[in-house]
């Protein structure tokens, strides 16, 4: 099952964050929540990943 763990405001911000959760081996899914598809993207990650992704976000600087 998918979870959400972060709303981000740009596509490269997206982008940016799953490149980094895949090289730590998460697997990722984002979904544009903007109509326009230009911002606000949800990143997802399987359940059983959430609370490693979270600590992997939370500390990656420059967001």
């Amino acid at each position: 099952m998918w979870t959400s763990i972060f709303v981000a405001a740009t596509k490269g911000q997206a982008e940016k964050i799953c490149e980094r959760l895949e090289a730590e081996g998460i697997l990722t899914d984002r979904k544009s929540i903007d109509a326009s598809r230009k911002a606000n993207f949800e990143i997802r990650v399987l359940a059983s990943e959430v609370e490693e992704a979270r600590d992997i976000v939370c500390n990656m600087a420059n967001l």
